[in-house]
């Protein structure tokens, strides 16, 4: 991922390295990233999806990849943590060719 951040120590150090990588993939890959965070049925808990999105002249399209995580969770991660751990395997199934989705947006 980045060259500018190895392994973030701190919150701001995590939330800064997740906007360069995802600059960064988008650039290298050509799809738009997005970061979304949802209630879960269970209070005070979040459902955190980083996604890979095929645009057409701007505009989203498709899931083309996706990584979902919970949080807070077991692992007592912080919240940009988690984004940039999920960032790390989104990145990693989109050059293995894992990605397994490319679904239509409704």
């Amino acid at each position: 991922m980045s060259k500018k951040f190895a392994q973030p120590q701190s919150e701001s150090e995590y939330a800064r390295a997740v906007w360069v990588d995802v600059r960064e993939l988008e650039r290298e890959t050509g799809y738009r990233v997005q970061v979304s965070m949802y209630e879960t049925t269970r209070l005070g808990i979040w459902d955190v999806t980083i996604r890979a999105l095929n645009a057409v002249d701007g505009a989203p399209r498709s899931i083309y990849c996706q990584r979902r995580g919970e949080w807070p969770n077991s692992m007592a991660q912080s919240y940009w943590g988690l984004v940039w751990a999920l960032l790390h395997q989104l990145r990693e199934d989109m050059t293995t060719g894992n990605s397994g989705l490319d679904t239509p947006l409704a």
